[in-house]
C-alpha cells in the first residue's frame, strides 16, 4: 500500500511568535513508521520549518544498506500535525504479502523474499520471492497495480 501516515509533531514556540515543526520529533516519528513497514533507516529533515497548514517539506531516509528513500511531509493543520508519504513510489512490506500467500498456499510452502521492504515506483514494477514447497521451486511475484493508491497484486509463477 502507498505509505501515507499521519503523525503529530508538536510545534515549538520560538521567539514568542514563530512556531516551527519539531525536527527531532518528526524524524523519529517517520523512522518509527518506516521500521513498522520493514525499512530501518536514519531520517533527516530540515530544521526551521514554519508551522503552516498545507505547507510541505522533504526528508531523506537512508537504510543501513545505503538504500535511500525520499519522503514528502505535508502539514495537515496549524497545530503541527503532518502526513508523510514516499515520493519515489510505494513502500511494500513483503512480510504482509507473504502471510497472505502462505495462507492460500498452505504450511508446506516456504516463502523467502530478499528484503522485507521494497520500493516499487510505477505500475507493473515487481519484486520476486522464492517459494519452496517440499523441494518444488516457484516464484511469488508481487506487482504494483496502482501507483496512486499503492494497490498490489501477487501471483505464483
Amino acid at each position: 500500500m502507498k505509505l501515507a501516515v499521519v503523525i503529530a509533531v508538536a510545534a515549538l514556540a520560538l521567539g514568542g511568535c514563530k512556531r516551527q515543526i519539531d525536527k527531532d520529533k518528526c524524524e523519529k516519528a517517520i523512522a518509527n513508521a518506516l521500521v513498522d513497514r520493514g525499512f530501518d533507516a536514519t531520517v533527516t529533515c530540515p530544521s526551521g520549518e514554519a508551522v503552516k497548514k498545507g505547507a510541505t517539506f522533504n526528508c531523506d531516509a537512508v537504510a543501513k544498506d545505503g538504500t535511500k528513500l525520499a519522503i514528502e511531509v505535508i502539514q495537515d493543520d496549524d497545530e503541527g500535525n503532518v502526513t508523510f508519504r514516499t515520493k519515489d513510489g510505494s513502500l511494500v512490506d513483503t512480510s504482509k504479502i507473504v502471510k497472505e500467500a502462505q495462507a492460500k498456499l498452505g504450511p508446506t510452502a516456504k516463502i523467502a523474499c530478499p528484503k522485507r521492504a521494497v520500493l516499487l515506483a510505477k505500475k507493473g514494477d515487481t519484486t520476486d520471492c522464492t517459494i519452496d514447497t517440499n523441494g518444488a521451486k516457484s516464484t511469488l511475484v508481487i506487482t504494483l497495480d496502482n501507483e496512486t493508491s499503492g494497490d498490489l497484486k501477487w501471483a505464483v509463477q
